[in-house]
């Protein structure tokens, strides 16, 4: 209990979750890149040593997300400044920039759940196996959301509920590692809650978190929707539950509607005037339509008349059995 206690404290300091060494991209950009490089160099270097005293194993695909979550805690505010510094307006930030930042912080979910052991494939022999992915696995993606949230205090940019809609999809993509501890159904109603959810906190967004690519123009509402897609047939693959599918289905829908709530439902007025119009067009007007109408229903008719009538007979090979007579 005490060697987690004294682990615990000291990865607060090697997760850089007081932030110090962020702030000292503040101070000199270049400066703060060598140390800062060689501070993750370091905790590579701890990590490695406290799983080899200690016995413990990571794998090379854990290592390798642990080495690439903690290099983007160390050198996170140093790219927000050399973006900053060879921006439009110097010295500021873009709240597209940061958004598009929250988007790798959920992609790092999904890296998670395709990367990273099961919490049954690990041994349970020692207290102290579960350290590696408590400390250096989970704890290192908290320390990643707390940096993220600081360029909103160093460039005085506003927090968009839409900037967590990514990480809630990342989360439910990892939360398809726990489908065998867990009834299948239980992990799909949290996976469409989830992408519920990140559709809320998205439907309301600024101007300046438009993206257009060529002449098609995405907004957060429309990337939610088609990530939830993604999201939920990933979901219907692992659990061929019929509700993952309706769902993903209607979010593409939505996806292909509009931007926002009020161009979804102008479109979907559009489509439903389109539609009506067509069914109209198929009404006879005319008494010769009329004709070919009436005509074409009785050869109908007729058709399934017969095929119910060809149902009826007894199949080939079967005839009627005759009464046996008595001798007498």
């Amino acid at each position: 209990m005490d060697g987690w206690m004294l682990l615990s404290i000291e990865a607060l300091f090697l997760l850089d979750l007081t932030n110090l060494n962020a702030e000292l991209f503040t101070a000199h950009l270049r400066a703060g890149i060598l140390i800062n490089l060689f501070c993750w160099l370091l905790a590579l270097v701890k990590v490695t040593v406290v799983c080899r005293t200690l016995k413990l194993r990571l794998t090379a695909p854990e290592f390798a997300y642990a080495a690439l979550q903690l290099a983007g805690i160390f050198m996170m505010a140093g790219i927000f400044k050399q973006i900053a510094r060879h921006g439009v307006q110097e010295g500021s930030l873009s709240v597209l920039t940061l958004y598009g930042a929250w988007w790798l912080a959920g992609g790092m979910l999904v890296l998670a759940a395709a990367l990273l052991r099961k919490h049954g494939d690990r041994s349970v022999d020692s207290p102290m196996s579960a350290l590696p992915g408590r400390l250096y696995l989970a704890l290192p993606f908290i320390s990643l959301l707390v940096h993220l949230c600081g360029p909103n205090r160093v460039y005085a940019l506003h927090f968009h509920p839409a900037n967590l809609a990514p990480v809630l999809l990342g989360l439910a993509v990892l939360l398809t590692r726990w489908r065998g501890d867990f009834g299948r159904g239980f992990i799909v109603r949290s996976q469409a809650m989830l992408a519920g959810l990140a559709v809320l906190l998205s439907m309301s967004f600024p101007p300046e978190l438009l993206v257009q690519v060529g002449q098609h123009v995405f907004s957060p509402l429309r990337l939610t929707l088609t990530a939830s897609a993604g999201v939920l047939a990933i979901a219907f693959v692992h659990s061929w539950q019929l509700l993952a599918a309706q769902m993903a289905a209607v979010a593409l829908m939505a996806a292909a509607l509009g931007n926002s709530p009020a161009a979804m439902r102008q479109h979907s007025m559009t489509m439903g005037n389109a539609l009506i119009a067509c069914l109209k067009r198929l009404i006879p007007e005319t008494q010769m339509q009329w004709g070919i109408v009436a005509v074409v229903s009785s050869f109908v008719m007729l058709g399934l008349g017969a095929m119910v009538s060809l149902r009826k007979h007894p199949p080939r090979g079967r005839g009627v059995v005759a009464e046996e007579v008595p001798l007498t």
